[in-house]
């Protein structure tokens, strides 16, 4: 009786480690996600940046 009761402590435990693990997974990939959009953002504005003068005023002219 004494190590069944142990054993359902110990799946307990590694119950609630796995739940933990999921929720921090969960975390990690949504810090992910937010830091490749920012990445993304800002490629796109070095890009912009890096641009002459000519070639920003030639696109604003095509935008009209």
């Amino acid at each position: 009786m004494a190590g069944t009761v142990s054993l359902l402590v110990q799946v307990a435990r590694l119950e609630e480690r796995l739940e933990a693990s999921g929720r921090r997974e969960t975390e990690l990939r949504s810090e992910r996600d937010r830091l490749i959009g920012d990445l993304t953002e800002t490629r796109r504005e070095l890009a912009e940046a890096r641009k002459g003068w000519l070639e920003r005023l030639l696109e604003a002219v095509r935008r009209r």
